[in-house]
């Protein structure tokens, strides 16, 4: 349905865009009418923008928004085809037959190694974020256990001492430490730093990362590549999809609450929308 103007009662604008009431404004600029204009201005130009600040203009069109997203959307592309390009490199994909590093809790507080292989299932390209590069995925958690593909478990390795250590305790059950075949299981972000090393998740501490291989495994695993795939069907329209959603709330591109803090420019320490469009990815 067409909008009717509640001025001229003409179809195709309303009053804030009409031109028999502009007209009619500046026709008598002191007449009830022009000083509801002029009072609506005033309130406008004290108004602050939410996300950066200043007056006279709102988030929907503020200009430092719109660059802040322009830059980076551009970096977050980079970074997307890099990651696949590091893929690619090592062989990662659907297909690739891993093996996957990870324990299991035998006591309350006690773990044991296992070793599994497994067939990498499906790759989950809208993922992939600057983030992992940006982050340090060390301390970041919510990074490392973002989801990054699936695969399905196709038999489990154990050394005696685990083996040993399984069948005596009364702690764990079966499905605790050997995955039905059936399904598909989560390859994270942190399962995939010791693959893809500093090229890719560059401010990550690996320091840190050897410090705390156990704990590290025990949250997120380890994956190996066994055998490649010879080709990664990279989506074509992987440089232009947006940035993930995650990413997008913590810089408060897009505010994941109606408050002041998630609505304002980032410009924490987690999380600094200038750190992310200000520096180079690499």
């Amino acid at each position: 349905m067409s909008v009717r103007c509640g001025w001229c009662y003409k179809v195709g604008h309303n009053q804030t865009t009409c031109p028999d009431k502009k007209a009619y404004i500046k026709a008598n600029p002191n007449g009830h009418y022009a000083r509801h204009e002029k009072l609506k201005e005033q309130n406008r130009k004290k108004r602050a923008c939410s996300y950066c600040g200043e007056t006279g203009h709102n988030r929907r069109s503020c200009k430092a928004l719109k660059a802040d997203k322009e830059k980076l959307y551009k970096k977050d592309k980079e970074f997307r085809v890099k990651f696949s390009e590091a893929l690619k490199n090592v062989g990662f994909g659907p297909g690739s037959l891993v093996s996957f590093d990870s324990e299991v809790r035998v006591e309350w507080g006690e773990y044991t190694p296992v070793k599994y292989i497994a067939m990498i299932k499906s790759i989950n390209w809208d993922g992939i974020s600057m983030a992992m590069a940006k982050q340090d995925i060390s301390k970041d958690y919510r990074i490392a256990r973002l989801e990054i593909g699936k695969m399905q478990v196709v038999s489990t390795v154990l050394t005696d001492e685990s083996r040993n250590r399984i069948e005596e305790s009364e702690y764990i059950s079966k499905f605790d430490w050997k995955p039905s075949p059936n399904n598909y299981e989560p390859v994270r972000v942190g399962s995939l730093l010791d693959l893809l090393g500093k090229g890719v998740f560059a401010t990550t501490d690996y320091e840190v990362v050897a410090k705390h291989r156990e704990n590290f495994n025990r949250k997120w695993g380890s994956v190996n590549i066994l055998s490649r795939v010879s080709k990664l069907a990279i989506p074509d329209s992987l440089g232009e999809r947006e940035p993930a959603m995650l990413l997008l709330n913590n810089l408060n591109i897009v505010p994941v609450d109606k408050d002041e803090w998630s609505k304002a420019r980032s410009t924490g320490i987690d999380y600094n929308i200038d750190y992310y469009v200000g520096e180079q990815v690499d």
